[in-house]
This record gives C-alpha cells, sequence and structure tokens, in this order.
C-alpha cells in the first residue's frame, strides 16, 4: 500500500494543503539511512528510519494516514 500516494489523496479530497516531506540523511555512504518528515493537516509527523529516502517518506506519510484515520474513528464515536 502506498501511503505517501494515499495521503495526497486525502488531502486532495478534503482540500487540504498537499504533505510536504523533509527527508536528512544518517549514516555512512556505505549505509546510508534516511529520515523522513511530513508536515500535513495537524502536524508534523516523523516516520521510521529507512535505507531509501522513498521508504523514509512512506513511512512518515503511514504516521501522519494513520493519525488521521485514528482522529477521524474518534470524532465519529462522539
Amino acid at each position: 500500500m502506498s501511503y505517501k500516494n494515499l495521503l495526497q489523496e486525502l488531502a486532495q479530497k478534503h482540500g487540504f494543503s498537499l504533505p510536504v516531506y523533509s527527508t536528512t540523511s544518517d549514516g555512512s555512504v556505505q549505509v546510508p539511512m534516511f529520515k523522513s518528515t511530513v508536515v500535513f493537516q495537524d502536524g508534523s509527523f516523523q516516520g521510521e528510519p529507512a535505507n531509501t529516502k522513498k521508504q523514509a517518506e512512506m513511512n512518515a506519510a503511514r504516521v501522519a494516514f494513520q493519525h488521521f484515520e485514528d482522529s477521524k474513528s474518534f470524532k465519529l464515536l462522539k
């Protein structure tokens, strides 16, 4: 499942600003580690580190998407 694309679709569907990613590289040249943070709707979300920039962005998108889904479910329960 491509959380990065789901997050963008969610933004477009609800008229939110598109997600903005900030990705940094940690680690050595031989074993790069990337960390990504995405700013979306009501906050900034950091994903787990990954070996590729794309995977790091996907991890951050998954955290943001899950946060949005959890808060949406929580509001429906009230």
